[in-house]
């Protein structure tokens, strides 16, 4: 009986513990090889912005090199400190006009976004 408590107990936590994981947001996209600078450049763009609605947040931009077809791929990696860090920074970044004007400069770009993941902690 005692060990069942116990593991109520720890299955009522998780989803608090879980919450209060690092999370990171992975963006991953095909640019054409022409427009790549002109991406990581516009993609800087959005990083202080990002940081003004999620102060302890990391973003990092990688390309895939030796990837076979998915060379020249960019990974976009957004790092939260937690769950609730990455939730409560979507409504305020939304309501950016700086966000939304920043946004516009990708129109042109003919970038196209192949996934967008949300990734926990271990």
């Amino acid at each position: 009986m005692r060990t069942l408590i116990v593991v109520l107990f720890i299955a009522t936590l998780l989803p608090a513990f879980t919450f209060a994981q690092s999370v990171a947001q992975v963006t991953t996209l095909e640019v054409p090889a022409d427009k790549t600078a002109d991406y990581v450049e516009a993609l800087k763009t959005l990083i202080p912005i990002l940081r003004k609605h999620s102060p302890r947040s990391n973003t990092r931009i990688w390309q895939a090199t030796v990837a076979g077809s998915a060379s020249n791929r960019i990974t976009v990696i957004v790092e939260f400190p937690s769950m609730l860090a990455w939730a409560e920074r979507g409504p305020k970044m939304n309501a950016d006009p700086a966000y939304k004007k920043a946004l516009e400069v990708f129109e042109g770009m003919e970038r196209r976004i192949l996934s967008v993941s949300l990734h926990t902690e271990l």
